[in-house]
Formats: C-alpha cells, sequence, structure tokens
C-alpha cells in the first residue's frame, strides 16, 4: 500500500508509514497499490456469429424457431431442451411458439369436434 501523505510503499500489516512515520488508520492515510484488473470479457456465441457472418440477422433466426415451434410443436419442445444451455434465448423462442401452437391447435380442434359430430357436419 502507498501512504496518502508521501507516497511511499509500506507493507500492508504496518501501524506507521515506514518512510514519513504517519500514523496509518487503517485506509485513511493509504491507498491501495494493486488496481483491480479487468478481465478480458468473453464474447458470446451470437456475438461471434455476428462477427463471421456479419448479414445474418439473430432477431430473424430467433422468430424462425418461434414459427417451427407454432407449427409444430412437438419440434418446437425438443428444440428447446436441446438448446436450453447453449442458446436459451433461441430455446426460449422455440418454446414459446410450440406452447402457442398447442394452444391454438387445442382450439382449433375443440371448434372443429363441435362442428362435426355436435351440430351434425360444417
Amino acid at each position: 500500500m502507498r501512504c496518502k501523505n508521501c507516497g511511499f510503499e509500506t507493507p500492508n500489516n504496518s501501524n506507521f508509514c515506514s518512510h514519513c512515520g504517519t500514523k496509518i488508520d487503517f485506509e485513511d492515510n493509504f491507498i491501495n497499490v494493486e488496481e483491480p484488473k479487468e478481465e478480458p470479457k468473453s464474447k458470446s456465441q451470437e456475438e461471434v456469429i455476428k462477427e463471421q457472418y456479419p448479414d445474418i440477422d439473430m432477431s430473424k433466426a430467433s422468430i424462425m424457431w418461434y414459427i417451427l415451434g407454432f407449427f409444430v410443436p412437438i419440434a418446437g419442445l425438443i428444440i428447446f431442451f436441446m438448446f436450453l444451455y447453449k442458446k436459451p434465448d433461441l430455446a426460449l423462442k422455440a418454446r414459446r411458439g410450440a406452447l402457442h401452437g398447442f394452444v391454438i391447435d387445442c382450439i382449433l380442434l375443440t371448434v372443429f369436434y363441435i362442428l362435426v359430430y355436435v351440430r351434425g357436419g360444417v
């Protein structure tokens, strides 16, 4: 650590500065010598893809996962479980599409059942 009074480097366990004799009151008279080092940020897979293929729009890709999940709900759920830890944003889009598709399918099947079997025809 460095003394705030004289700037001399002093051991951390000292009660007084070994150069000027200033009493050390915890951290008041000293500045920490060790600067916090910034760790290099690792790039996400999406950033790497954007660098390699700048013409690809990732938002459109995630919309395609939603559409696939919507029209084929079982495939959307399989994709959700496959990509859950690798690409969570795409996995959630596929799951959302699968759930919406399943709900719409149930509603349409119910309407079809009512029209065909209950009313006697379309």
